[in-house]
């Protein structure tokens, strides 16, 4: 008697405990949680690479890459200062990589040294600033210049590694 007491009384306060009394309640919440962290990680690398090819389509006539974007709050500061520029069609930011890709108005030229001073104005640094357009346009001149001669990657007479 005293023997089904006693392990009433155990019953009783593993229930008021809230102890699983089943032997697999620990493997299986074990079993949960590794599947919730496989999961989450990979969520995590498919959004990184989504936001990779997302940032790699965009069009651009301009990227800055900015020294100490880390966060949104950090984008959102450089965001309003490129706001107020009208010269400025699209801005996207990219804090991954620490990037800027901005479009311009056509016909609207804007300095690398304006460009700087609206990211510094911010609080932040410029690493390298980028333009796209001047290097397609030199891509196009070589190739018309290889058209022209009618030959095949002639070496350009007017570069001089020198």
């Amino acid at each position: 008697m005293q023997w089904i007491s006693s392990s009433l009384l155990t019953g009783i306060l593993l229930v008021m405990l809230g102890v699983p009394c089943y032997p697999d309640y620990f493997s299986s919440q074990k079993n949960y949680l590794d599947s919730r962290l496989e999961t989450a990680a990979k969520q995590q690398e498919a959004a990184v690479k989504n936001s990779a090819k997302a940032t790699a389509n965009y069009r651009y006539d301009v990227r800055i890459d900015v020294i100490g974007m880390t966060t949104k709050e950090a984008a959102r500061h450089i965001y309003d200062r490129f706001k107020v520029e009208k010269r400025i069609k699209q801005l996207n930011i990219d804090v991954y990589r620490q990037r800027l890709y901005i479009m311009l108005q056509p016909n609207q030229p804007i300095t690398d040294k304006d460009l700087k001073g609206l990211v510094t104005s911010a609080g932040y640094g410029v690493r390298r600033i980028f333009r796209k357009s001047n290097h397609y346009d030199m891509y196009k001149k070589e190739l018309q210049r290889i058209k022209k001669s009618n030959s095949r990657l002639l070496p350009n007479p007017s570069f001089d590694p020198e």
